[in-house]
């Protein structure tokens, strides 16, 4: 059986990869390929399915896994048909041109992305020290050689003869014992932990890739359409980020434009009312004094009319006891 379909099934330098099971999963790589396009209409994607039936032209070249194993990413990474190659997550979004990722594996063997959620307390025994990154098998690069290809076969045995459920820990290990010269990327290719974007400033530029596991729990949505921001983040983000990525894309001088994160804008929210506060305090105070101040006078004012009347009192009640005694 051909497990290749697609009018370029020869080797090529550098590509992106998917790898997906069932319905739901396929439709989510086929939009995913889609958002990656806008980015990088000329970039090579392969997709490696469960489904013989599956056609789709956003894909140079569709692979048939031989293999019902929940993992099938590491299928798709040793059968590769790129020298350079790059696999994605169905749940993620690329936003900007990632090409340099591609120029990175120059240097390395294996670029991932850092895993946003640490290990707590001590690494139990076999593992790697907790000081060295977690990390997160949604972004990989690698780059294709012997010690390459023996990586990824143990990396499978890993995971299949201890039955984990989640492959990453099973990399962390086996890229710690192995050869290869690896890289760990910067939470802007696997911007996972969203709340991050509420403090990523403009200069930080845009966020390469949003990794939204939100996607597979809801609707996949249509297959023909790339994601929208607003299916992964939140409204007030989205727009955010799509300042960023107007900025990135402009050709004019935007260095006087000012834009400011959802942090940035709250934290100026508070200070303008922490600075109207203080000028109602003030206001108060000086309200207060002269009330203080009016009162004083007009007690004073009381004090001296009421002084009179006793003098005045006084004399008349003198000029009665003096006509008394006469």
């Amino acid at each position: 059986m051909n497990d290749a379909i697609g009018p370029n099934m020869t080797s090529a330098s550098t590509g992106v990869i998917f790898a997906t099971t069932g319905a739901d999963y396929n439709i989510l790589a086929r939009r995913a390929a889609r958002t990656l396009r806008l980015c990088m209409p000329d970039v090579a994607i392969d997709w490696f399915t469960d489904d013989a039936s599956q056609r789709d032209h956003v894909f140079d070249t569709v692979h048939i896994l031989s293999d019902s194993f929940f993992r099938p990413k590491m299928e798709a990474l040793q059968r590769s048909r790129f020298d350079r190659t790059l696999f994605l997550d169905a749940d993620i979004l690329v936003l900007s041109d990632i090409n340099e990722l591609f120029i990175a594996l120059e240097d390395f063997d294996l670029l991932a992305a850092h895993a946003e959620k640490g290990m707590i307390g001590e690494a139990p025994p076999g593992e790697p020290p907790r000081c060295l990154s977690p990390l997160n098998s949604g972004v990989l690069a690698i780059k294709k050689s012997a010690l390459m290809k023996d990586f990824l076969i143990k990396w499978e045995m890993e995971v299949r003869d201890k039955l984990e459920r989640r492959d990453q820990p099973a990399l962390r290990r086996t890229l710690m014992r192995s050869r290869l010269r690896f890289s760990v990327l910067g939470a802007e290719y696997n911007m996972m932990k969203h709340s991050n974007l509420e403090n990523w400033g403009r200069r930080l530029g845009v966020p390469r890739i949003i990794h939204s596991p939100q996607l597979h729990k809801t609707t996949p949505g249509n297959p023909e359409e790339p994601f929208q921001l607003e299916e992964a983040l939140t409204p007030e983000l989205s727009r955010y980020v799509r300042k960023l990525i107007e900025l990135d894309q402009s050709q004019e001088n935007v260095s006087g434009i000012v834009i400011l994160s959802p942090r940035q804008k709250l934290n100026r929210r508070l200070s303008r009312q922490a600075s109207e506060i203080k000028r109602l305090k003030a206001e108060n105070e000086k309200i207060t004094k002269e009330n203080d101040r009016l009162l004083i006078e007009k007690n004073s004012k009381f004090r001296k009319v009421v002084a009179r009347m006793l003098r005045f009192a006084g004399r008349q009640l003198r000029k009665i006891m003096n006509a008394r005694r006469e």
